[in-house]
């Protein structure tokens, strides 16, 4: 074998050896972003269990909230149907003492509706910042959906990549086997 004969095949079978080392590469770096993805899955699977633990927890405190809500409500609705009814009553008794029971009456009557109307106000201001928590949990949980999903895009690309690689190299050493193989014939 002459000399430039031997260059040529030894830049060959260097390139060879670049591709092949370049084809193992992708095929580890996809192994190991299908790894990584994988153990994301399951964080993200322990954590969306999680989450859905504090959203019953929270929707539980919502319906609670909502149900103590409309009780004031009702019971201040009840107050002010009974205070209107005390003072219509007092404008037509004529006894002083009489009339200074209905005020007093009224006067109790009209401080617990101040109090439930307070209790109205907590429990409402309770309710909206558990109704923000439900939201920012769902956003979560779709944030993690959602990256978990671009990762496995990212898995397929990557495994395809690295097939598309092997079948080039794997077409390109035939290529150049028979390309040899033609040289080796015409020589002799």
């Amino acid at each position: 074998m002459n000399r430039s004969n031997f260059y040529s095949v030894h830049t060959q079978e260097c390139t060879r050896h670049q591709h092949r080392h370049k084809a193992i590469t992708i095929r580890q770096n996809a192994i190991r972003h299908k790894h990584a993805t994988h153990q994301t899955k399951q964080r993200v699977k322990t954590q969306t269990t999680e989450y859905n633990r504090q959203k019953t927890l929270i929707r539980n405190r919502i319906v609670k909230e909502q149900r103590n809500i409309k009780t004031y409500q009702n019971t201040v609705t009840k107050h002010q149907k009974k205070i209107t009814e005390l003072k219509t009553k007092k404008t037509t008794i004529k006894k002083e003492d009489d009339k200074s029971k209905i005020e007093d009456e009224i006067t109790n009557l009209e401080a617990e509706v101040e109090t439930y109307k307070t209790n109205i106000k907590t429990e409402t201001t309770k309710l909206q910042k558990n109704e923000e928590e439900d939201v920012a949990i769902n956003t979560k949980i779709v944030t993690m959906e959602e990256t978990v999903k671009r990762l496995e895009i990212e898995d397929e690309k990557m495994e395809q990549e690295a097939k598309n690689t092997e079948i080039t190299i794997t077409s390109e050493t035939s290529k150049k086997v028979n390309k040899e193989v033609k040289t080796r014939k015409t020589i002799k």
